[in-house]
């Protein structure tokens, strides 16, 4: 995979990227090679969210959260196997929040995808995905608002993770697999062992190893600490409890515990 020649224009592309959005790698790291969002792949369907994340148009943002998703994995489907055409895996690993408003397609596309479902606190979460928003947004314009900002960002994910639990009342439990964020910050091979046990997957101990020198490699707070508050986005941590009540009480988080300062 190292010597597929599409690495080096890309790894040159995301270098700019990054030089006009300095804080990025602090907020969410990205590289040629590293993992990426699916909102990049579906973006050239149009029905994505990577606009909604890159501009501020409630038009477009009204329509995407109403629309029919299908076509975007119908090209996603087809984009991995471009992607795949000459280097073949075993399986692919993709990742991306979006996808919790849209599981009904994405399953209907993929009968066979095991979905990992990881678990924070929106108290902690929101603030943080308003921050990489904002941080994003500026690329392209000098008037973002951050409290637009955040108040897009608890209600579009307060109805994602709404969608997310309805619909996975439609599909096997064993399909899925919750993991909590704390637990992969305390022990994160505990939880890769723990998801590959789920699936009934093979983990090797080279696979294993390459983990445990990815993360001898990449610490926490590599590029940077990122800090956050609710209220640098127009938000409250009662308002985010409130808007996100049927999932906080769904997984049991503890009205007492969100701190929201830090990723």
């Amino acid at each position: 995979m190292q010597t597929d020649p599409r690495i080096a224009p890309i790894a040159k592309n995301l270098a700019q990227f990054k030089q006009m959005v300095p804080t990025l790698d602090a907020i969410h790291p990205i590289g040629a090679t590293l993992p990426q969002e699916c909102v990049v792949v579906t973006a050239p369907s149009f029905r994505s969210f990577q606009f909604q994340l890159s501009f501020d148009v409630p038009s477009y943002q009204d329509w995407y959260m109403a629309a029919d998703i299908a076509p975007a994995y119908r090209f996603h489907r087809r984009f991995l196997e471009h992607l795949q055409s000459r280097f073949r895996g075993a399986r692919w690993v993709l990742k991306s929040p979006a996808h919790l408003g849209h599981l009904d397609a994405l399953l209907a596309e993929y009968p066979d995808a095991r979905v990992v479902q990881t678990h924070r606190d929106p108290v902690d979460v929101i603030p943080s995905v308003a921050s990489l928003h904002y941080a994003v947004r500026g690329f392209g314009s000098d008037a973002v608002d951050p409290s637009v900002v955040g108040a897009q960002q608890s209600r579009i994910w307060s109805e994602f993770l709404d969608r997310a639990m309805d619909a996975r009342r439609r599909h096997a439990p064993s399909r899925f697999l919750d993991v909590r964020f704390e637990d992969v910050l305390a022990d994160p091979l505990a939880v890769v062992r723990r998801i590959y046990a789920h699936f009934d997957l093979v983990l090797t101990a080279e696979t294993e190893v390459a983990m445990q020198e990815h993360l001898r490699g990449n610490p926490r707070e590599k590029h940077g600490r990122h800090t956050y508050t609710p209220e640098m986005f127009g938000l409250t941590a009662d308002g985010i409890r409130r808007d996100f009540g049927a999932y906080r009480a769904h997984l049991g988080f503890d009205s007492n515990d969100a701190r929201g300062t830090h990723a």
